[in-house]
């Protein structure tokens, strides 16, 4: 968006002092102005980037960088070797989403990558080349894609890093020294809580857990209260002696919350008593895994076993059930 409230637009991202016109008619018709749901649901193309609380922070900060971009290249074009005046607004705007975008990239390479593997596995690649994708050649460009055997199976290790509640801030979590004394409202941020306190928030039904009631930031207002924003110092400290700031270890365990997601199942046609079972499974995420791979034909991890030269769990005894059960999480 563009926030053209007052003087020229400066390209700034998530305003919503729009002049009128600048959006379409289906969504200035008073029904939808005044809809809570269309008040505080983010007006973004994946609404997974507002389903917890932690995400939407995290874009929040994201956001705030860009627009402190755009801020410092409108005031001094020429730094960044972009010219002055309204005809070259699309090109600084431009300019200014790149430079975020790279910040990202940036570190999710050299911050990120470097963390989750070995140590000396990314430069490997970095100095080394790719090996096993290589950029699709398209219309005389590289174009770099993400296979599906990456976003749907081999990523999802990331669900075994996932807490089932979060030291959030001084109020929802631990006092830290020099904040002060006496007890924070709750000793964590639980699973659920963190999942209602957004524009998409939603609490689980009392009457059926496999239902769930739309309740933006807990009903307690259109915006998020202030007593909720996070503290990042908490999770960004890689020397800070509480395991609790830190995600947990990658292995084939998760935390009991991962089977309940109080945000899916949520579509109103099957709401009714006979998709009960539909929804019971949206909810467990490692069953949905399972299914969106059966969905995209990915292969499974008994069909592979082996074929990188690695010995693996043997086929047979996993489908009878035989393996090991892992204990689960709290």
């Amino acid at each position: 968006m563009s926030d053209t409230s007052s003087g020229p637009p400066a390209s700034l991202v998530g305003t919503v002092a729009l002049p009128k016109g600048s959006l379409s008619k289906t969504l200035q018709r008073r029904d939808r102005r005044h809809d809570p749901n269309q008040r505080t649901r983010a007006f973004i193309g994946d609404l997974r980037n507002d389903e917890n609380l932690i995400i939407a922070q995290f874009h929040l900060a994201f956001l705030r960088f860009h627009n402190e971009v755009v801020k410092r290249i409108e005031a001094d074009p020429r730094a960044f070797g972009l010219h002055r005046g309204p005809r070259h607004r699309a090109e600084r705007f431009e300019h200014a989403r790149q430079l975020t975008r790279f910040h990202y990239q940036w570190l999710v390479v050299n911050d990120y990558l470097k963390t989750v593997t070995l140590s000396g596995i990314v430069h490997k690649v970095l100095v080394g080349g790719l090996k096993h994708y290589k950029p699709l050649p398209t219309r005389g460009r590289r174009e770099l894609f993400m296979p599906l055997e990456y976003s749907v199976a081999a990523f999802r290790f990331g669900h075994s890093m996932v807490r089932g509640a979060y030291d959030h801030n001084r109020n929802f979590g631990k006092r830290l020294p020099g904040q002060g004394e006496g007890q924070p409202l709750i000793p964590v941020a639980s699973f659920d809580l963190l999942f209602a306190f957004t524009g998409n928030g939603f609490t689980r039904d009392r009457n059926d857990p496999s239902k769930s009631i739309r309740s933006p930031f807990l009903n307690q207002g259109p915006t998020l209260p202030f007593n909720w924003d996070i503290e990042w110092p908490r999770f960004a400290n890689k020397a800070d002696p509480d395991e609790a700031h830190f995600a947990r270890k990658i292995d084939t365990r998760i935390v009991p919350p991962i089977t309940q997601m109080v945000n899916d199942g949520t579509a109103p046609e099957i709401q009714d008593d006979a998709n009960k079972p539909l929804r019971v499974l949206l909810r467990h995420l490692a069953r949905r895994n399972l299914l969106r791979g059966y969905l995209l034909s990915i292969p499974t991890g008994q069909s592979v076993t082996g074929r990188d030269g690695r010995p693996g769990p043997d086929a047979g005894r996993a489908a009878k059930g035989q393996l090991r059960r892992p204990q689960r999480r709290s």
